[in-house]
């Protein structure tokens, strides 16, 4: 699952970057987990908006219950439309889930450590996903992990590449986009900051 990602670019950034119409207002935090609001980018009247949205899907959108940990991420197979994850998914809206990078823990239960992934000429990226028409949750879409990422997690955040972007958006299908980018295109950091709490390892220990 990827359940932290981490958000520090400026609205006027995104809004750039997305070619997006920002809703004015928006405050978000820099490091973030399932249930707080992350920015979102859809089409709204025709046109692309940035707006936030809670970081996991409403549970009654499930076939069967999961937790909002579970809640925020999919599966190709969860909108599938056979009943076995999302009930209707062709009542969601196509996203783009807005981050700067996503982590991964790594080592023993207690001594969890965050290992950061991203894309290295990518300040800003695109994780597709689907939200619900209101904007009141989102989900992003997992792919099997590249040989990078698979050190740390079987799975990965499908991000898309400029050119992916509006076809995704207007309901393209996962496997007409052609993939994700390369495996060149990645970096994987390992950091010394506690999994949970964000300080360094050795500031956790009595």
């Amino acid at each position: 699952m990827t359940n932290l990602i981490r958000c520090r670019g400026s609205l006027s950034e995104m809004a750039g970057c997305f070619k997006a119409e920002a809703e004015p207002g928006l405050i978000w935090r820099p490091l973030l987990w399932p249930g707080q609001e992350v920015p979102v980018v859809s089409i709204a009247a025709q046109a692309r908006a940035l707006r936030l949205a809670s970081w996991g899907l409403p549970s009654q959108v499930y076939a069967k219950e999961r937790s909002l940990a579970q809640r925020a991420t999919l599966f190709g197979r969860d909108i599938a439309g056979d009943g076995g994850g999302i009930m209707a998914p062709e009542r969601m809206v196509r996203c783009l889930i807005v981050l700067e990078s996503f982590a991964y823990p790594e080592g023993p239960a207690d001594l969890r450590t965050r290992v950061w992934a991203g894309l290295w000429d990518e300040p800003l990226c695109a994780w597709a996903g689907l939200c619900m028409p209101d904007w009141s949750g989102c989900a992003g879409i997992l792919v099997p992990a590249n040989a990078l990422l698979e050190r740390v997690s079987a799975h990965m955040p499908l991000l898309l590449p400029p050119e992916a972007r509006r076809p995704w958006l207007e309901g393209c299908s996962i496997h007409a986009l052609g993939g994700t980018y390369p495996q060149a295109d990645w970096y994987l950091e390992r950091s010394d900051e506690h999994w949970s709490k964000g300080t360094p390892v050795d500031d956790t220990q009595p």
